[in-house]
């Protein structure tokens, strides 16, 4: 006797023997598309219950399962410029697993996030310092950082954080500063930030308006300057009395007696200023003193020196502080990867970022603008020769503040600062660093070696 049959069942699977292929690709700065083949069913010693997607990132980590029938999926909300390491995981009926080598993949750069607006600081009545910082969130890398002022655009040539002189702007001005900083996906600005250059005086004032009134009393009349350059405090009014040519007082010669002079000391004396002296005595920056004990020099004053750790800045003592330096005649803070550069024709200094001073300026010689002959100038494709701004691809005999510029000839050197034809000439140059150009016809070079 048999029985009815019984239902069909399928036993469980074996053990797969080989992985999914898998493919990944970048869609944008947000998002990674994952593709898959399934094995045969040989190598999958079964069928497939599900797949299994493992993503970890930078502080992030996905997991996620898919239908058996799914070959592709994409993974979004994700972080710019991050790499994401990728592996999916085939489940069999079964239970049975195998996993597929790990895939790194990048997600595309996006929009730079976190860009504060840039610092002003006032330089001068046509100068403004803009200095900003780098993005919290860059989402890949930077390639530019631009200023809009008042939506004109200014391309400073750095691609990192740091600072630029504005220069050429008008005095007493207010002007709104962006920066905008790029990277290969796109460029984003920063808010604005308003700053007004120094006050200058006052420029465009016509001359007055005169009307007779009596024989005692005229009117004036006058209209403000086109450029106040400024606020206004108030007009003063000069009046000039003509004279007789008769009346004139004739101006005496100038004595010259006192223009060039020199000094004639004892062999046994020394100098100080225009004095011979010996015995005790000091010399501080010529002005000569009487010896006191405990006193010293700071400066031209010869002052009681104080006891512990001080400086001498300034003609008087100050304390010793950290991230402190005397600049022309102040005790002032400049802080690491800053520089303090006095000001040779105001009362004052002017610290700020870089490494070094065009005239009274801040700047960093490693920037994109150049220094030459005190005025910083955009430093692309030009160089300072000469004290002149001129293109970088001319040849420049001598140097920044002493030199000229010439049209680069294969057949020609520099000889201080002069071009000259290597053909028949020889650049001496003498102990104490003089050079002259020696022209010779039919002698030979080792003859003039060393020679003035």
């Amino acid at each position: 006797m048999t029985s009815e049959p019984s239902k069909e069942v399928t036993t469980f699977g074996g053990t797969p023997t080989k992985a999914a292929t898998v493919t990944v690709h970048s869609v944008n700065h947000t998002a990674i598309e994952i593709r898959w083949v399934t094995p045969d069913v040989f190598a999958l010693q079964g069928r497939v219950s599900e797949f299994r997607v493992n993503m970890t990132g930078i502080n992030q980590s996905i997991e996620r399962v898919y239908e058996p029938s799914t070959t592709s999926t994409v993974i979004g909300h994700l972080q710019p410029s991050i790499a994401y390491t990728i592996s999916l995981t085939l489940v069999t009926h079964g239970g049975a697993t195998i996993t597929s080598e790990p895939i790194s993949v990048r997600t595309k750069d996006g929009a730079p996030q976190g860009l504060d607006s840039p610092h002003l600081t006032i330089v001068n009545r046509t100068a403004l310092r803009v200095i900003w910082k780098a993005p919290k969130t860059p989402n890949g890398q930077i390639i530019a950082y631009n200023l809009y002022v008042d939506d004109h655009k200014i391309s400073t040539g750095m691609i990192t954080s740091g600072s630029y002189m504005l220069s050429h702007l008008q005095p007493f001005r207010i002007y709104t500063v962006k920066v905008e900083v790029c990277n290969i996906y796109t460029c984003v600005k920063s808010k604005g930030t308003r700053g007004t250059t120094s006050e200058s005086v006052p420029s465009g004032l016509t001359s007055p308006n005169l009307l007779v009134q009596s024989a005692y009393s005229i009117q004036l009349t006058w209209s403000q300057p086109s450029e106040p350059n400024g606020i206004l405090h108030h007009y003063e009014l000069w009046r000039r009395r003509k004279m007789l040519c008769s009346d004139k007082v004739e101006s005496r010669p100038q004595d010259m007696s006192h223009k060039c002079m020199y000094l004639e000391c004892d062999i046994l004396e020394s100098f100080c200023g225009d004095t011979c002296y010996s015995g005790p005595k000091t010399c501080c920056d010529g002005m000569l003193y009487d010896n006191k004990k405990g006193h010293v020099c700071c400066g031209r004053h010869y002052i009681l020196g104080e006891a512990g750790d001080v400086v001498c800045c300034g003609g008087q003592f100050h304390t010793r502080l950290h991230n402190h330096k005397c600049c022309g005649q102040r005790y002032v803070e400049v802080l690491p990867g800053q520089v303090c550069c006095p000001d040779t024709r105001e009362d004052r200094v002017e610290v700020g970022e870089g490494d070094s001073c065009c005239g009274s300026l801040p700047y960093s010689s490693t920037g994109a603008q150049i220094c030459c002959n005190s005025v910083l100038h955009d430093g692309y494709d030009v160089q300072c020769c000469g004290g002149r701004v001129t293109s970088d691809s001319l040849m420049c005999c001598g140097n920044a503040s002493i030199g000229k510029s010439y049209q680069p000839h294969a057949d020609k050197y520099c000889c201080g600062v002069v071009y000259v034809p290597l053909a028949n000439t020889v650049c001496c140059t003498d102990v104490v660093g003089n050079v002259k150009v020696i022209i010779y016809v039919f002698i030979r070079y080792e003859e003039f070696q060393g020679k003035i």
